[in-house]
């Protein structure tokens, strides 16, 4: 259930009163209250994020600490105000506030109390890629191929900042490959007029537009990757690995050239013919100064994990899916159906798509699940909202538990216990 935010400006403003800020979480969400932050003037002082493969590195010029060393190294008699910024482990985060001694809005907040919704503009209605894992190779049928104009992107990020102030980072991507798009520049470069932070996610096997992308100052760009050499085109159907790598330091060297800012993480995808991949992944990764980071490699869009777990018949795509899968479906569902009374934290995340439709989660894939019939520049936030609270697919996804599914893959704790990736 989403509630309209209450924690106003002011109030935020208020609790802060000159103390030492620190946000609790080093990825997008992290990065998006960063910005929403700091075009509020109230400056942040570094980020905290419980992956040690972070530990002293920077995001946005300001060094990450895991928590266990901050707090044991906090001297000041006035604690920090932290904002807790992360979509799939806020609840355990608060968690440890609270063991470190803060309290609720004293010491700290929530993203999910000063921003109503999480916004994932999917400007781009096509995808290179035809990936057995991802809907684009393995759902029947698909939406309207397009692209979103620069002049329709500037109504819609106004319309957001209008409705939803403390928004700091838009989220370009979802079920399209962004570079797509010829648009792509001249939409990061609005965002970044509006002072808001960009993310682009890529599987990087085309270089279309890739230059006049990254001269436009994209805050955050994220690869995704299944493998070394061969092991990469298993999983990423249609994709060749020599054009990915020649890619990858292409990417570096325009980052060095146009943006040194621009933060690049490789997400390592993690089957089972690709668990001894990572070292080369990680050490390429180094040399480049790009972020590593892994998952286990799951089965999408959750239409299809309700077919599995429902026993429907399942496609030649799906079927060889989950034969490569380290975690199995299965056994993520008992981790999920442990975790059935935690939030869904999808709730508050919009998929708007190219055509201006918005459906009904970013997690499910069928187009004609929509969640009204308005497009989104014409549906206010209060429809939005009230819209999502309504929703009959929400219910239907937390009675199977779905709706922790994809926090069993990203749990990377989960990856360390199982040993699911072969460290040399």
């Amino acid at each position: 259930m989403i509630s309209k935010v209450t924690v106003s400006l002011d109030d935020v403003k208020q609790k802060v009163n000159n103390r030492q800020v620190y946000i609790w979480g080093a990825r997008h969400d992290g990065i998006g209250i960063y910005c929403a932050l700091k075009r509020n003037d109230i400056p942040v002082e570094g980020f905290l994020d419980n992956n040690d493969m972070l530990d002293g590195k920077k995001v946005l010029g300001l060094t990450i600490q895991t928590p266990g060393s901050f707090f044991q190294n906090q001297q000041s008699q006035i604690p920090p105000f932290i904002f807790v910024a992360s979509s799939y482990f806020a609840d355990e985060i608060v968690e440890e506030c609270q063991s470190y001694g803060l309290k609720h809005k004293k010491d700290y907040l929530t993203t999910q109390e000063i921003q109503n919704i999480n916004y994932q503009i999917d400007h781009s209605g096509a995808c290179n890629l035809r990936c057995i894992s991802c809907a684009r190779g393995n759902y029947p049928h698909h939406p309207p191929v397009g692209f979103t104009s620069a002049v329709t992107y500037e109504k819609v990020i106004k319309k957001i900042l209008r409705e939803d102030p403390f928004t700091g980072v838009l989220r370009l991507y979802d079920w399209g490959e962004p570079l797509l798009n010829p648009a792509l520049p001249e939409i990061i470069r609005i965002t970044n007029e509006h002072e808001v932070l960009s993310i682009i996610s890529s599987n990087l096997c085309i270089n279309k537009n890739l230059e006049e992308t990254i001269k436009s100052r994209p805050t955050w760009f994220r690869v995704s990757i299944s493998g070394w050499g061969k092991d990469y085109e298993i999983t990423h159907t249609g994709g060749k690995w020599d054009n990915l790598y020649q890619n990858m330091y292409q990417l570096s060297a325009l980052r060095n050239r146009y943006h040194p800012e621009m933060e690049v993480e490789v997400f390592f995808h993690i089957y089972n013919h690709n668990q001894t991949d990572f070292d080369r992944i990680r050490e390429f990764c180094e040399m480049l100064n790009f972020i590593p980071r892994y998952t286990h490699a799951y089965l999408f869009p959750m239409d299809n994990v309700e077919a599995v777990i429902d026993g429907k018949s399942l496609n030649p795509a799906i079927n060889r899916t989950r034969e490569l899968m380290l975690l199995s479906v299965e056994e993520a569902m008992e981790y999920a159906q442990q975790q059935k009374d935690r939030i869904c934290y999808f709730e508050r995340f919009l998929r708007i798509t190219w055509d201006l439709k918005m459906t009904t989660c970013i997690n499910w894939y069928n187009p004609d699940l929509l969640l009204l019939e308005k497009d989104f520049l014409s549906a206010d936030i209060d429809e939005i909202v009230t819209a999502r609270n309504r929703c009959a697919l929400c219910v239907r996804c937390k009675s199977k538990s779905l709706h922790r599914y994809c926090n069993v893959y990203g749990d990377q704790k989960l990856v360390l216990s199982k040993e699911s990736i072969k460290f040399k």
